[in-house]
């Protein structure tokens, strides 16, 4: 027979229930997506980080599995700026994962 024991709850690390990440002008200025340099600074474990106007997706090795959060309106609308390559209207501003999709 094989160990079919579940893990115990005070060995399984809680997943959180929202993330937030706050864009800075370094973030802005950069070549790179913005967002995704905020994950990783807010995450620094995050693997295989992926942005669009949907989703925010990575992986936490820690954790063993991937999370995917839907992308809040704020992140939606600073996307389409930033794609749209109208980085003179860009601020600084801060968001929060909340909902897993």
């Amino acid at each position: 027979m094989v160990n079919s024991q579940k893990p115990r709850l005070s060995t399984m690390r809680r997943v959180p229930r929202q993330v937030k990440l706050t864009i800075t002008q370094e973030h802005i200025d950069s070549c790179r997506c913005p967002i995704t340099l905020a994950v990783r600074q807010r995450l620094p474990s995050a693997t295989f980080i992926s942005v669009d106007l949907q989703t925010i997706r990575y992986s936490l090795p820690e954790y063993g599995r991937r999370f995917v959060w839907f992308t809040p309106s704020a992140g939606q609308a600073f996307l389409r700026y930033h794609d749209g390559r109208r980085e003179k209207e860009l601020r600084p501003f801060t968001m929060t994962l909340r909902r897993m999709a």
